[in-house]
C-alpha cells in the first residue's frame, strides 16, 4: 500500500494573518484524507508576540529556540522535525530555507510570497525553491520582474479565502452611531497610532463613532494611554478566528490604516461579514479586494481622507447598506475558504508529479560559533555571558 503524502506546513508560532491564512487551508479543505498534515510552529525564545493557539487538523508541533544557541544545532533539530517522507514543505520562513539548504531536500519545497518582506528570501534561495505561490497576482509579478529566468515556470498566483456566513445569515443594518472596527496586530506599520487622530477628525465636525480595536502587539498600552479621555472604545483580544467573526458581524466600518501589506486576511474577513473597508491604497492585494462598490482607499496616513470617508457612509447609511451588501456578494463570488484551499492542496498533490530536484546541502553563512563541532550549551552560555557584559 502506498504511503499517504506528508505534507508539513511550517510558520511563526505568532496571532496574525500568516498563521489565519495557513490555518484556514488546513482546516477546510475537503482533501485531507488523502494526505497527512503535519504543523511545526516555529518561536524564538526572544519573540514576545502572542502565540497562535486556534485548533488545526493534523499533527502540530512546537519548535523553541533562541538566538543565543549555536545555529548548526538549531538547523539540525529543526530539520529532523521536517522528515524524510515523501511530500511538500509550504514554508515562508527564512529559518526553513536555511536548514533545508544546510542538510538536503528530502520533501518539494513550496515557498509562499505574502508581500515584499518575503521576496528577498524567495530570491536568495531560488535553486531551491521548487514553487512560489503568491497569493495576489502583483506579488507573483513583482518576483517574476526581480527575477523572470529562475521563475518564470515556477511562479504561481492562487487566489485565498475565508470562512464564510451561512446563506441565511443577515446584515444587521447599522444603529444611529457607526461601529468601527480595526483588526490587526498594535505596531507602528499597521497605522493604530493614527486611529486617534481620525476619531479627533470626526468628532470635530459632529460625527459620533464607536470604536473596537481587536489585536495585540506592544502598542497596546500606547493606544489605552491616548484613548484614556473617551468611553468610545474598547480594546479586544480574540481568543481565535470564531471571536474575529462574531466581532466583525456587530460592526459597520473597517478602518485600516495600514502601511505595509500583502493581501491583508483582516480585510478578507471583515468583507466576508459585509464590513465596508476603509484601508490604505497599497499595491498588492489590497486593491484587488476594494473595488467600486465595495468600501474606500484612501492615501496611506491621510487621516482627513479617511475621516471624509466615513463621514460619507455615516451620512448615507443608503450608501452604506449598498455597500455592505457589495461585500456579502464579493465574498460568497470570490473567497470561499473550502474552494481557495482545495485548489491550494490540488496544487501540492500536482507538486508531487514532477520530479524531486533533491540538492545535497549548499553552503549557508554561519558564524565560527555556530560550527557542528561546538557544543550547544557552550555556545549559549558564552553569547549569554558577552550579552550580559555588553560585548
Amino acid at each position: 500500500m502506498q504511503e499517504l503524502p506528508v505534507f508539513v506546513f511550517i510558520f511563526s508560532d505568532c496571532t496574525g494573518g500568516v498563521a489565519s491564512f495557513n490555518r484556514n487551508l488546513i482546516n477546510h479543505t475537503s482533501l485531507s484524507s488523502a494526505c497527512k498534515v503535519k504543523v511545526i510552529l516555529i518561536k524564538p525564545e526572544e519573540d514576545k508576540r502572542t502565540p497562535f493557539t486556534d485548533k488545526m487538523r493534523g499533527e502540530v508541533i512546537h519548535f523553541n529556540f533562541s538566538s543565543l544557541e549555536n545555529q548548526f544545532h538549531v538547523l539540525h533539530r529543526l530539520y529532523a522535525l521536517i522528515g524524510n517522507e515523501n511530500g511538500c514543505i509550504i514554508t515562508d520562513n527564512a529559518l526553513v530555507l536555511n536548514a533545508v539548504s544546510l542538510f538536503g531536500k528530502t520533501k518539494r519545497l513550496i515557498y509562499l510570497v505574502h508581500d515584499y518582506f518575503y521576496v528577498n528570501a524567495a530570491l536568495s534561495f531560488a535553486n531551491l525553491i521548487d514553487a512560489a505561490v503568491a497569493h495576489s497576482t502583483f506579488f507573483r509579478d513583482v518576483l517574476l520582474a526581480a527575477a523572470v529566468t529562475e521563475y518564470q515556470t515556477k511562479a504561481f498566483f492562487l487566489p485565498y479565502g475565508v470562512e464564510l456566513p451561512s446563506v441565511a445569515w443577515q446584515k444587521q443594518r447599522a444603529g444611529e452611531t457607526l461601529r468601527l472596527i480595526f483588526l490587526g496586530r498594535l505596531v507602528e506599520e499597521k497605522g493604530v497610532l493614527l486611529l486617534k487622530q481620525i476619531d479627533e477628525n470626526l468628532r470635530a465636525t459632529g460625527t459620533q463613532a464607536e470604536w473596537t480595536i481587536m489585536g495585540t502587539g506592544p502598542l497596546l498600552a500606547q493606544l489605552k494611554e491616548s484613548w484614556s479621555n473617551t468611553d468610545a472604545v474598547k480594546f479586544v483580544q480574540a481568543k481565535d478566528g470564531a471571536e474575529v467573526y462574531k466581532t466583525l458581524e456587530e460592526h459597520d466600518v473597517l478602518v485600516f490604516p495600514s502601511q505595509f501589506e500583502g493581501t491583508p486576511v483582516s480585510i478578507m474577513e471583515a468583507i466576508s461579514r459585509g464590513v465596508v473597508p476603509v484601508v490604505s491604497d497599497l499595491p498588492g492585494g489590497t486593491r484587488d479586494m476594494v473595488t467600486d462598490g465595495i468600501g474606500f482607499l484612501c492615501g496611506t496616513r491621510n487621516v482627513e481622507e479617511y475621516a471624509n470617508a466615513i463621514r460619507i457612509l455615516d451620512q448615507n447609511r443608503q450608501e452604506l447598506h449598498l455597500l455592505q451588501q457589495g461585500c456579502l456578494r464579493k465574498a460568497r463570488e470570490s473567497y470561499d475558504i473550502r474552494k481557495a484551499s482545495d485548489a491550494y492542496f490540488t496544487f501540492f498533490f500536482n507538486q508531487m508529479k514532477t520530479p524531486l530536484k533533491t540538492n545535497n546541502g549548499s553552503p549557508i553563512h554561519l558564524s565560527r560559533l555556530d560550527s557542528r563541532y561546538l557544543p550547544n550549551s557552550f555556545v549559549r552560555a558564552f553569547r549569554k555571558a558577552k550579552q550580559k557584559i555588553g560585548w
